[in-house]
């Protein structure tokens, strides 16, 4: 896994990973994408160059699933002008210095032709993005009183986010068809 000099913290459903800034990638609005139908795994479509790349909506496991609460798609290019995307509930923009990736190759036989989706995985003590218990997203002293924001600091929660291998994932999209 190349090293990345920023990573894209992204919530699926109730799961978050993280895709590497090395990847070529384009992050859209939803009301700036043409809608799919009900049916089937794809959830928008984005139009390049006379050409319509899909995004797909997965669930926090990464499976197809409907889903209506998105609010962005995430569309890795595979070749100039082309690739396909993924829908998301959120994105925050990370640096190296806020991120300590170890790459691991996960059990078990590749899913892809690619090989695995995942190439990498950060064991974070918060979730990451929110570091500061004394800050709210906006940066404001978040509410409690000194003894609640303490206690919290004395049980962090630590988070295993797996992180992106950009080529298997755009090879996984696009086997689940539809497009």
């Amino acid at each position: 896994m190349a090293k990345a000099t920023q990573y894209l913290r992204v919530q699926i459903g109730d799961g978050l990973f993280l895709l590497p800034g090395a990847s070529g990638y384009a992050i859209e609005q939803r009301e700036n994408l043409s809608t799919a139908d009900a049916a089937g795994p794809v959830a928008a479509w984005r139009a390049v160059r006379n050409r319509r790349l899909p995004a797909y909506s997965l669930d926090g496991a990464l499976k197809p699933a409907r889903r209506e609460t998105w609010q962005r798609a995430i569309f890795i290019e595979s070749a100039p002008g082309d690739g396909v995307g993924f829908v998301a509930d959120d994105v925050h923009l990370l640096t190296e210095e806020e991120v300590t990736v170890a790459s691991f190759e996960p059990l078990g036989p590749p899913p892809t032709p690619a090989g695995h989706v995942f190439g990498g995985a950060w064991i974070s003590g918060t979730t990451p993005g929110m570091e500061d218990d004394r800050r709210d997203a906006g940066g404001r002293a978040s509410s409690g009183t000194n003894a609640e924001v303490e206690r919290r600091r004395e049980q962090p929660s630590k988070h295993v986010i797996l992180v992106f291998e950009p080529r298997a994932l755009v090879a996984y999209l696009q086997s689940l068809g539809g497009a």
